[in-house]
């Protein structure tokens, strides 16, 4: 499921998803913000730079905590500008912690 920015509703209990967010979004602080934001919500995964120029995010919650995920994703750090954002499903794995990699 691809999304532009927009609310999401996350159904399933013990999710995983992958999040591309796209704009300015490396070189701003974005992936200390979600992993900060991670921690506070108590999800599991992990947030990278690509080479695209664009920030992954994969993550593992429950329903609520994902939504709260996916806004903060929306929002960024205040130097960042999201323009995009693209969900998808994935399967679950077993993360100890949320990391930057």
């Amino acid at each position: 499921m691809k999304t532009k920015v927009g609310r999401l509703k996350v159904m399933q209990e013990g999710a995983a998803l992958t999040v591309i967010i796209s704009g300015r979004v490396q070189k701003v602080g974005f992936r200390n913000f979600i992993l900060h934001t991670a921690m506070e919500l108590g999800v599991k995964g992990y947030v990278k730079n690509q080479e695209d120029r664009t920030v992954l995010v994969h993550v593992i919650g429950t329903p609520a905590q994902l939504d709260q995920m996916l806004e903060w994703c929306q929002k960024g750090p205040p130097l960042a500008k999201v323009s995009r954002i693209e969900v998808t499903p994935v399967n679950s794995k077993d993360y100890k912690d949320f990391k930057i990699i």
